[in-house]
């Protein structure tokens, strides 16, 4: 573990009052911060390319606060943190969108604008159809860039309400996702290891660890 999971650990509260006065103090530090570093938040929130729980601000601000040169690492910590309060695992597949930075869009974290490329239509209905299709899944879910913002901005309000928050991340900055449902005692492996390999998708997570297990 680097700096960053160290810190991300030690964020996770021992109650609900305990994490609901880290999240303030977490979200208090990062709107006194200069200008260029709530820049550097939102890229980097955005970058991460996530369905939005409550957790997900916290770790956003966290990764902002103490950046790491791995990204790759640094995403796995907050995207483990993201799945908290999560009432079934899925498997979220997130699809590419214009300048991205996931390397799997072409894209560079080193970029300021993340370079990558969105996902066409065709690529999308190829995605759809061949995980809707494969054996052990249940249902596929899309969810366009609006459904995932108003999630997330529940969640901030649900939080307690941060404008600030609110103010910095918009409906374009949130990327496209298809949610799989898998059927009772299906193997999860072959559906993320081929949606993974797949052009446009930007990242796989199994939610029943947060991360690629």
């Amino acid at each position: 573990m680097n700096d960053l999971d160290d810190l991300i650990v030690s964020l996770r509260p021992d109650t609900e009052d305990a994490y609901q006065r880290r999240f303030e103090s977490d979200l208090a530090r990062a709107f006194a911060t200069p200008r260029r570093r709530v820049s550097s938040l939102r890229l980097r929130f955005v970058a991460i390319a996530v369905p939005v729980v409550l957790a997900s601000v916290v770790a956003a601000v966290v990764l902002a606060l103490a950046p790491s040169n791995d990204q790759s690492v640094s995403a796995a910590s907050l995207q483990q943190m993201l799945l908290v309060g999560t009432e079934e695992p899925v498997i979220t597949v997130f699809l590419c969108k214009q300048d991205d930075p996931w390397p799997a869009c072409g894209g560079n974290t080193e970029n300021p604008t993340g370079g990558g490329t969105a996902i066409t239509d065709q690529e999308k209905e190829n995605v759809d159809k061949t995980l809707t299709t494969m054996p052990g899944v249940e249902s596929l879910t899309f969810e366009d860039k609006a459904a995932l913002y108003d999630r997330f901005r529940k969640n901030v309000l649900k939080s307690g309400g941060h404008s600030e928050m609110l103010g910095m991340v918009k409906i374009g900055d949130m990327s496209e996702s298809f949610r799989i449902t898998m059927k009772p005692g299906a193997d999860w492996g072959p559906v993320i290891e081929t949606a993974r390999r797949m052009p446009g998708v930007a990242n796989v997570v199994d939610q029943r660890c947060g991360s690629p297990c």
